[in-house]
């Protein structure tokens, strides 16, 4: 796609400053894989269709799948609305019928100048093109073992979702971290494997994993690592 960084800017003024999280130079389309309504899902498959025709990167946020996303949405745009919503470089755009008239005018494509290409118009490696992967951790479960040299009582697994479910970004990242959607998504920049880590078992199974965590369990930061050494494994 050429790039008119001027042109694409001064079009974008016109829009309602509106960023979700992660938002200020990206294109993030909130959508829904219910079909309970029908025209909402296809509505949001429309607006999903003609991303997919111009190839850029963008990160779809499936609000049926991630309560954090929904949050986000609808605090981002100040009430309960749903989707699909569009927004290109912390700008709302709009829902199907605008994005879908701003095709027919031609103006679509100008919006998404400078927006870059995916590198690749096949699935995801890590999540198949699904956006989530069942959590590694507790295996969907949403509970495990923290064990401090002792045996422990089941907590909420603090790495997936809900559902029991690892997100997986289309722009690189899982759960907020550089990735490819495999357990290495979850290590942060920075070193904190340091010191000494709790030992972890997900329901009867042993997870083979050491985790560490700064701060309290309410705003935890984690880091996962596999070790298949005789020393990490849990019965």
């Amino acid at each position: 796609m050429r790039s008119q960084e001027p042109e694409n800017r001064l079009l974008l003024l016109d829009f309602e400053e509106k960023c979700p999280p992660g938002g200020n130079d990206t294109v993030i389309l909130y959508t829904t894989s219910l079909r309970g309504i029908r025209k909402t899902f296809e509505d949001c498959n429309t607006i999903r269709f003609l991303l997919g025709s111009f190839r850029v990167l963008y990160d779809e946020r499936d609000v049926s799948m991630h309560m954090e996303f929904r949050e986000e949405l609808w605090q981002t745009l100040g009430g309960r609305v749903i989707p699909p919503r569009l927004f290109i470089k912390g700008r709302h755009v709009g829902g199907v019928d605008e994005v879908v008239g701003f095709h027919e005018q031609g103006k679509l494509v100008d919006l998404l100048m400078g927006i870059p290409q995916r590198p690749t118009s096949g699935p995801c490696n890590g999540c198949g093109g699904m956006r989530f992967v069942l959590c590694f951790l507790c295996n969907g479960s949403r509970k495990v073992v923290l064990e401090e040299g002792g045996e422990g009582d089941p907590v909420r697994c603090v790495s997936c979702n809900e559902n029991g479910s690892g997100v997986r970004s289309s722009l690189g990242t899982f759960n907020g971290y550089p990735g490819d959607g495999t357990n290495l998504g979850f290590i942060p920049g920075s070193n904190l494997m340091g010191g000494e880590g709790l030992r972890i078992q997900s329901g009867s199974r042993a997870s083979g994993g050491t985790l560490t965590h700064t701060g309290d369990w309410s705003n935890p930061i984690l880091a996962i690592t596999r070790q298949e050494t005789e020393d990490s494994t849990l019965g």
